[in-house]
């Protein structure tokens, strides 16, 4: 889910982050006094521009076995993998399909985010 203005989870109680106590007002002190040290210790970090949304760097992770890097046009950089298994090679034909038809205009603001969801799923899964 997304946290919004933040998310507040008691670990010791709650090690898989379930419940949020961020709107609870039993907890609303440490919420607001948590988040204003966040924000101060966030005060100084860099924050480069990332440039355009690219479908190709998305393209280049699956190729890489789901490792994303900065690298599109740097067909050497990465060190090669293991032969890809039929079943493998399948798969990842299927999500590059899958990401070309989510690569449209409508969506390309959503993409970096879509990224972030399914790209860690397929790591996972691949890791396997």
């Amino acid at each position: 889910d997304d946290c919004g203005a933040g998310c507040l989870f008691n670990v010791e109680k709650d090690p898989t982050e379930h419940v949020d106590l961020a709107r609870d007002l039993a907890h609303q002190d440490i919420f607001k006094r948590l988040a204003a040290e966040l924000k101060t210790l966030n005060e100084g970090n860099f924050d480069p521009s990332r440039g355009v949304t690219s479908a190709d760097a998305c393209m280049k992770c699956v190729d890489n076995g789901g490792y994303y890097g900065p690298f599109v046009d740097a067909a050497d950089w990465y060190t090669p993998l293991p032969a890809r298994t039929p079943g493998e090679h399948q798969k990842d034909e299927t999500l590059k399909k899958t990401l070309q038809v989510i690569n449209n205009k409508i969506l390309e603001e959503g993409i970096a985010k879509a990224a972030q969801v399914v790209l860690p799923f397929f790591r996972n899964a691949w890791g396997k």
